[in-house]
């Protein structure tokens, strides 16, 4: 039985990034949003969530203001500590 999961996935991927390229924000400020917005709906301050991911409070403040370009192991660091996919942080 093939996996649907990741198909339907990959399609809403592909459908918000052809919306992406009409929009005024680069994917760096669409991820700094999406990571604030979790992380506040978590109820985390910038201060536990940069010590609960072993990163500075500045770099995160970076991070979520879209002037920083993680690595993909920052990136996979970040979805895991916030209970996310890495593709749902880029969306």
């Amino acid at each position: 039985m093939p996996n649907t999961r990741n198909v339907n996935h990959g399609f809403v991927l592909r459908e918000k990034l052809a919306k992406l390229n009409g929009m005024d924000k680069n994917i760096h400020q669409i991820f700094g949003d999406n990571i604030r917005a979790i992380r506040t709906g978590a109820g985390l301050t910038k201060v536990d969530f940069s010590l609960q991911m072993g990163i500075s409070r500045v770099e995160l403040d970076l991070i979520e203001n879209g002037r920083s370009n993680p690595t993909l192991t920052t990136l996979n660091k970040l979805a895991r500590n916030l209970g996310k996919e890495v593709w749902e942080l880029l969306v």
